[in-house]
């Protein structure tokens, strides 16, 4: 399902604001794992996987997709990690970082040729950025026929996998 202009989204219960995250600039970091368990799940699987030599890898279109880019490029600098252990793919490729790529987000065989291209494996937690719940976060992994659900992965033949969704600005 995509995005139509003017359409009313407040029928979906992932547009609504939360009250156990309505203050989530103010707390902690263990307090806000613990107000987002998916969240809290997603690290966990971040840890240990990266732990048995996997990667963060951060896919997404448009400015979620920029943003990702641009914290796997800031990690070898700021914390002296390899810049092959944080990666950022964005769709549409390089060239989505400065010029639009409308429909790039679309496309699941590219984004899953873009991780074929880096050699993605099932100790790599994939992690999908978008603006939207209903943006193909999660593309088919090119280690299994089907999609790969939200959350940690369920099998360890693949990849985990997650969405990542922006805080929006006009969230309370």
């Amino acid at each position: 399902m995509s995005y139509e202009q003017g359409e009313d989204l407040s029928r979906l219960g992932t547009e609504a604001s939360s009250p156990r995250t309505a203050h989530i600039d103010e707390m902690g970091t263990v307090e806000a794992l613990e107000a987002i368990p998916a969240i809290a799940a997603v690290v966990d699987a971040a840890h240990e996987r990266m732990g048995r030599g996997g990667r963060l890898i951060y896919m997404g279109a448009g400015t979620s997709g920029r943003l990702g880019v641009l914290d796997a490029s800031e990690c070898p600098p700021t914390y002296g990690v390899s810049p092959d252990l944080v990666v950022g793919l964005i769709a549409g490729g390089p060239e989505a970082l400065v010029s639009a790529r409308e429909g790039a987000e679309d496309d699941a065989s590219a984004g899953a040729a873009d991780l074929d291209a880096i050699g993605v494996n099932e100790t790599d937690v994939v992690v999908g950025r978008s603006p939207a719940p209903r943006g193909r976060s999660c593309p088919p992994m090119p280690t299994s026929p089907s999609s790969v659900p939200s959350g940690p992965s369920p099998s360890p033949a693949r990849p985990a996998c997650a969405r990542a969704r922006p805080r929006s600005s006009s969230a309370t």
